[in-house]
């Protein structure tokens, strides 16, 4: 890292301005993101802070570093000997990285995540350990350590099938539940347009409509109570959380209204009966309605991520005479051609894989109603909202990835999300364009089928000024892209014509 010294003191004006109490410390992911962000890999800066004592309390004392860095000796203690707990996470750690190399030929994205975990433990062994180590390993069970042990284990024939990438879109639970809301559309009871009205006007009596909230501040790990709420993301580096009083109040008010076919229990309601089992498992809410709501918007669909097998679920749900219907990893609660329905998938599938599972930054968002939070896994999902950006999920290198688990879908919906007034990045905007072009060339019937289901409602739609903005954004982002070999559309005229008014089944 060849720095001049008046470069270095800017980056140290950079953390300073990051370090709001002013204590001269920062959390070690935000400190290991920034760095990645100069061009230092992750497992470098990991090497760096192994060799110099800066770290406390998971806190990295930021001007020490650089002092170091400059050539100079840090403030601090003399290097402390590593904990019993430490060398055993580094063990898991370098085992991790030897089955990944073992299976990346056969499976990139699983290597990937295998590698991910790795340098998670390895940043857990660095920052967790400097201070009361045997109390905090005391708190990491052996069904933690498991955890990420069941990752290199699944086999897409076997119970943990769930933990991988989908293989195909049949089994792909985001595009199922996506199929679901274009075949039973979310129409809101006369119960549920009340509290919504009610949601709306709180919401909107804080500040205006499409801006974020004031009152959201983030909230530090130690000072969440119910910790095991959180551990399905304690291996997720760049975790953040977050309160809104505003926002809990809304989305209890959401929840207060009553499930459609399940008589008198509300959502609420149904969330504690789902988490009181045999087994302490939770349910989160997440998608749009999270998302919108930090926009003080709110939305129709409550859907959940749930820490328990979909099918343990259902065995909840019959023993509460609940109506539900299940579909791989896939649930629906709930009369299915009611108005409103309660609908979800296994948190497995999109809550605790690396951010590349996600389709964009501003949806990797959880509210766990046990401490009253929102959970930002990557630490990506609220700054995303708060420019307002529909943003891939993770850097350049993983965007291979990001489209081998999320498949041609994610390309639609980037589209959608434009047209609700997001606004995207160039160079992401022509890499998702000229990866739809590949696939639209090499196989026109499949990607238009997954087209109509992520699109939606866009699908027939009536609306002129609708359909003319998404013209507008298909013949600016073709010519944004580079031209696969195999484009079948010479111009973005032609993509629209031949192309997307089919897709849309709609004329010229």
């Amino acid at each position: 890292m060849a720095l001049s010294d008046k470069d270095l003191d800017q980056v140290i004006d950079l953390f300073r301005s990051l370090d709001i109490l002013g204590a001269g410390t920062i959390e070690s992911s935000l400190f290991v993101e920034a760095l990645q962000q100069l061009g230092i890999a992750s497992k470098d800066v990991r090497l760096m802070l192994e060799g110099v004592n800066v770290v406390e309390g998971g806190q990295v004392q930021y001007e020490n570093f650089f002092r170091w860095l400059r050539g100079g000796k840090p403030a601090g203690k003399a290097p402390a000997v590593k904990s019993k707990a430490s060398m055993q996470l580094e063990l898991i750690a370098s085992s991790l990285e030897n089955i990944a190399t073992s299976i990346s030929a056969k499976d990139a994205a699983a290597s990937a995540t295998l590698v991910g975990n790795a340098e998670a433990l390895r940043l857990i062994s660095l920052t967790a350990f400097q201070s009361e180590p045997d109390e905090f390993f005391a708190s990491i069970t052996d069904a933690h350590l498991a955890d990420v042990h069941l990752i290199a284990d699944a086999t897409p024939d076997g119970a943990l099938a769930h933990l991988m990438a989908p293989p195909d879109d049949a089994h792909d639970p985001m595009l199922t539940m996506m199929k679901h809301h274009n075949t039973t559309p979310h129409q809101l009871t006369e119960e549920e347009k009340c509290v919504r009205k009610e949601a709306a006007d709180l919401m909107e009596s804080t500040g205006k409509q499409g801006t974020v909230v004031r009152d959201i501040e983030e909230v530090p790990i130690k000072d969440v109570k119910d910790k095991l709420a959180l551990s399905y993301w304690r291996f997720c580096e760049g975790i953040r959380c977050y309160r809104s009083p505003s926002v809990t109040k809304a989305l209890r008010l959401i929840c207060s209204a009553h499930v459609p076919g399940l008589g008198d229990v509300t959502y609420l309601d149904c969330f504690d009966k789902l988490t009181s089992s045999d087994w302490e498992s939770h349910v989160y809410l997440f998608g749009g309605l999270v998302r919108d709501i930090l926009l003080r918007t709110v939305g129709n669909d409550i859907d959940i991520g749930f820490s328990a097998p979909a099918a343990e679920l259902q065995k909840i749900c019959e023993k509460h005479k609940y109506t539900c219907m299940l579909d791989g990893d896939y649930i629906l609660i709930g009369e299915q051609n009611a108005e409103e329905y309660l609908e979800g998938m296994v948190i497995s599938y999109n809550g605790i894989q690396p951010s590349y599972h996600a389709d964009f930054s501003m949806n990797t968002l959880f509210y766990d109603f046990k401490n009253d939070i929102i959970i930002d896994r990557t630490g990506i999902g609220i700054p995303a909202i708060q420019a307002n950006r529909c943003d891939l999920p993770c850097p350049q290198k993983q965007w291979h990835d990001w489209v081998a688990v999320n498949g041609c879908r994610v390309f639609f919906r980037l589209y959608k999300f434009l047209l609700r007034g997001y606004d995207y990045d160039p160079e992401e905007m022509a890499y998702v364009a000229g990866q739809l072009l590949e696939w639209w060339s090499r196989d026109e019937s499949h990607t238009i089928e997954v087209g109509r289901i992520a699109l939606g409602k866009l699908v027939g739609s009536t609306k002129a000024s609708e359909i003319e903005a998404l013209q507008t954004l298909v013949t600016k982002s073709y010519e944004l892209a580079a031209k696969p070999a195999n484009n079948i559309f010479q111009s973005a005229d032609a993509w629209w014509q031949s192309g997307w008014l089919k897709l849309l089944q709609l004329s010229s």
